[in-house]
């Protein structure tokens, strides 16, 4: 048994994947279509109730660490914050997916119930869009480096293994 909590939260699963019926998007494997309704719609769906998208988002943060504290465990999260799917390819806006991604570490990280925190499912160097914005990766990651942690969770077992890392 895990001694944290690791869920995937992204601003897609908000409402019942409401995001993704509005974009035509449903994980059809080996089909474009649906990734190409998310590449022409998504930052248009997004933009049009920008505020709601981001309240879902910021809402499945909060419900996050509320479950981190009932069960009294800490929260990694590895894959997280905007879109599930998104390709880099040439010309693709990554400008909504990196402002919800900043969103979703700036929340996780005010919680203190965070003990690891990704920028982004697309934080690998493979995803050049979103890493031609260093000063993004920076920003965030100093977010992540001097945010919180409660104290009941500074002497769990995961905290005391990564303190003990080099």
């Amino acid at each position: 048994m895990l001694d944290f909590l690791e869920p995937h939260i992204w601003m897609t699963s908000y409402n019942e994947a409401e995001f993704y019926k509005e974009v035509g998007y449903d994980f059809a494997l080996f089909d474009y279509t649906s990734y190409r309704n998310l590449a022409l719609h998504g930052k248009r769906v997004y933009e049009e109730r920008k505020d709601y998208w981001q309240k879902g988002l910021r809402d499945q943060v909060r419900l996050a660490a509320d479950w981190s504290r009932k069960t009294e465990q800490g929260l990694i999260t590895t894959e997280c914050w905007g879109v599930v799917d998104f390709k880099d390819w040439p010309l693709l806006d990554w400008d909504y997916v990196k402002e919800l991604c900043a969103i979703g570490t700036e929340e996780a990280a005010k919680t203190g119930r965070w003990l690891a925190i990704s920028t982004s499912n697309f934080c690998g160097p493979q995803f050049v869009g979103m890493w031609r914005d260093v000063e993004w990766h920076r920003r965030l990651t100093d977010i992540i480096h001097a945010a919180p942690v409660e104290k009941e969770l500074q002497d769990s077992l995961l905290a005391r293994r990564m303190q003990s890392m080099p």
